[in-house]
């Protein structure tokens, strides 16, 4: 009996203390229309739109090589989405710092900025590898 009393004190106490230390998450796995593809450097810059939002999302992949299925403008894809720079974490701190700063230096010393009122975000998602499409299936 000590010992389920145990275990469930681990779990519950595991449970509580998970702090979720990653970016902001969009709602997984939406359907989203490639708009645009760009290129900076040594990054893909993506422009998706998700069909009942017109708001636009500008996904920063790194280049790679092409292997697999290559993204193709206006088809649609589903992307798990998280914001590169909207939150981070500082000694367990939320911070907020994507109203006010509008570029973002990247590796390299590249820039990559948001776009004024249009797209005030800057994305990434687990789903691309350069240009190349990654199913969950």
């Amino acid at each position: 009996m000590k010992f389920y009393a145990i275990f469930l004190i681990i779990i519950l106490g595991c449970s509580f203390t998970k702090k979720n230390t990653t970016d902001k998450k969009l709602n997984n796995n939406y359907l989203y229309k490639v708009c645009r593809i760009d290129s900076i450097d040594n990054y893909y810059l993506v422009y998706l739109e998700k069909q009942e939002h017109k708001y636009k999302y500008k996904v920063v992949s790194k280049k790679t090589p092409n292997k697999g299925t290559k993204v193709v403008i206006n088809n649609k894809y589903y992307f798990d989405l998280y914001s590169i720079t909207y939150k981070y974490w500082l000694n367990g701190k939320e911070l907020l710092y994507g109203e006010y700063v509008t570029c973002f230096t990247f590796e390299d010393n590249t820039i990559i900025c948001k776009e004024g009122n249009e797209i005030n975000a800057l994305y990434a998602t687990k789903n691309l590898n350069g240009l190349n499409y990654i199913s969950k299936n």
